[in-house]
């Protein structure tokens, strides 16, 4: 048996028999990817604890909250937060559809108390809100102001940029979640969804440390969801805590066997607590459905 009739076999054992079945459309399916992945530099072969995978990367998420005066932003620690700003903050992945719409869908599922949503950005992409965010102002009414060095400091060329804000005792706060790719600008990875399609084989969840802040982060769904071309909304909800082994020496990683496909009507979404300001998504990409030109 070759390595690919292997690979195909395996796949029709675990029900993965076609590429289409984890998307809502239909299109024709591409062949399975090989195990090994081959480059004139590179050399990638299966490994125990990992699924069979074509491709892998990694989403990092980051949480940071400041002050705002006169277009000055003063970081601000989670502990000095005032009591009613103490919670978390949603995380949008993929949806590409809803994310040139500002995310309508996403914030109607992931409500939040007292923050206010401001406009997402691609950073440095969008040359409109390169220089400026808008925010939810002292009078309540939407204002552009400047991100200083302070605040770019937390965002990198490509990454996701999610503002929040808040007025709480006549200072306006300001929380930015930040969502970066280290091996591919997140923007050239949102932007190829436009026509490119992959199929997710498994989310490797890690949270920085073992502490109760880090691990309560996993309480936290993970929602599914889909919108079709004219509005259908479909989600689903899995909980991260539901995979985790109790053989597993590693408390603040759970592998979650997640196998879905996606393009730009899909979504991933969770919530980032504010006292756990990182987390990392390690995923592993079963095949992908490249636009040919």
């Amino acid at each position: 048996m070759t390595p690919h009739e292997a690979q195909l076999l395996h796949a029709l054992e675990a029900n993965a028999d076609a590429f289409d079945s984890y998307f809502d459309s239909s299109a024709d399916a591409p062949p399975v990817s090989s195990s090994r992945i081959k480059s004139q530099n590179l050399n990638l072969v299966k490994s125990k604890g990992n699924p069979t995978f074509a491709a892998q990367f990694d989403m990092q998420f980051s949480l940071s909250y400041f002050s705002e005066s006169a277009g000055v932003f003063t970081p601000v620690a989670p502990a000095a937060l005032p009591p009613s700003l103490v919670g978390a903050l949603p995380v949008f992945l993929f949806g590409w559809n809803d994310f040139k719409a500002g995310f309508p869908k996403m914030r109607a599922a992931y409500p939040v108390n007292t923050w206010q949503y401001g406009r997402p950005f691609l950073y440095q992409y969008d040359a409109a809100m390169d220089v400026i965010v808008t925010l939810s102002g002292l009078t309540g009414m939407g204002v552009f102001i400047p991100l200083d060095n302070n605040a770019r400091a937390v965002m990198k060329p490509g990454d996701l940029v999610m503002p929040f804000t808040a007025v709480v005792g006549g200072t306006q706060y300001v929380a930015f979640v930040v969502i970066d790719c280290p091996q591919v600008a997140y923007a050239t990875l949102l932007e190829s969804l436009v026509s490119d399609r992959f199929v997710l084989n498994m989310i490797r969840y890690i949270v920085p440390d073992s502490t109760p802040n880090s691990l309560n982060q996993y309480t936290n769904q993970i929602g599914i969801f889909s919108q079709s071309l004219f509005g259908k909304f479909n989600s689903d909800f899995i909980s991260p805590n539901s995979f985790k082994m109790p053989t597993q020496l590693q408390n603040n990683l759970i592998d979650i066997p997640l196998k879905r496909g996606i393009d730009k009507s899909q979504f991933i979404a969770s919530y980032l607590n504010s006292l756990c300001t990182s987390m990392t998504w390690s995923t592993f990409v079963w095949t992908v459905s490249k636009h040919q030109a």
